[in-house]
């Protein structure tokens, strides 16, 4: 199974932003994802599902717009990498729309960054319960 990410309007970059983090920082650091919240919404015209993954994230050398991308698996299949070109933030929150998620399933979707210099984020796992009336999305675990 594979889901499509809708990049009409499905990808929104540093929608929330703060200042650089203070300290020192290395010369080549690696993106972090920090928190991820998610929500489940049916589609009753194609009896799937749309989720919507927010992925608060920190990125010190800003380089995950310039050739960064966001890996994910579905029950540990892996789906297509979803290119990100917009100018992002050393810190933020990356909004991604989802589509085609069947409908009464239990599913694991995992996410990982990846900068433009091809350094790998930690990685987050989402629990996605598609039962109509008795929707579940949650994060179940976030690596180091």
């Amino acid at each position: 199974m594979t889901i499509q990410p809708r990049l009409t309007g499905s990808l929104l970059a540093a929608l929330t932003a703060f200042g650089p983090g203070c300290g020192s920082a290395p010369d080549d650091p690696i993106p972090h994802i920090r928190d991820l919240a998610c929500q489940l919404s049916y589609d009753e015209s194609t009896s799937n599902y749309k989720g919507d993954f927010e992925l608060s994230y920190v990125d010190e050398d800003r380089d995950l717009g310039a050739g960064g991308a966001v890996e994910w698996w579905l029950n540990g299949e892996e789906q297509p990498t979803i290119d990100l070109t917009s100018l992002l933030l050393s810190e933020g929150t990356l909004t991604l729309s989802l589509t085609g998620f069947p409908a009464y399933d239990e599913l694991t979707a995992t996410f990982q960054l990846i900068d433009g210099a091809g350094h790998l984020s930690n990685k987050a796992d989402v629990y996605l319960y598609t039962v109509v009336g008795s929707e579940e999305c949650r994060l179940t675990s976030l690596g180091e």
